[in-house]
């Protein structure tokens, strides 16, 4: 059950930030030179999210080393993913203005927030269903 309420936040979440990321394009219209990055970035984390929050809820389950390993692990690969999708970027690209890189660590900041709440929410709730 905990699976389909932390994947439905999930959905309504990237759903506000795709609102938000579209109304920024209409509002600042400079942004839509790295718009394609930005897209992206969206999905990268939105994908990669998924994968960390399914993960972590596995690990949640088999037990608290589980989910301490689990946590680890993913973060060690979300950074890892995050700076081969940027040299890849860079590299195909070459992107003339540096700003194309701030959407990127907003999207960074934003879906870390969401996970660790969400994971931190669902550690609560196993805590107190242990009780």
């Amino acid at each position: 059950m905990i699976y389909k309420t932390v994947f439905s936040r999930l959905i309504i979440y990237c759903a506000a930030i795709a609102l938000l990321v579209v109304i920024a394009g209409l509002l600042f219209p400079a942004i839509t030179s790295f718009q394609d990055f930005t897209w992206l970035s969206f999905l990268f984390f939105s994908l990669l999210t998924a994968l960390t929050l399914y993960i972590g809820l596995r690990g949640l389950e088999k037990s608290s080393y589980g989910f301490v390993a689990s946590v680890n692990g993913i973060v060690l690969l979300k950074l890892m993913l995050s700076v081969v999708l940027v040299l890849v970027y860079v590299i195909v690209t070459r992107p003339k203005e540096p700003q194309f890189i701030l959407p990127f660590f907003l999207f960074y900041i934003l879906f870390t927030v969401f996970e660790v709440r969400e994971l931190l929410l669902a550690q609560k709730a196993k805590s107190k269903d242990k009780n």
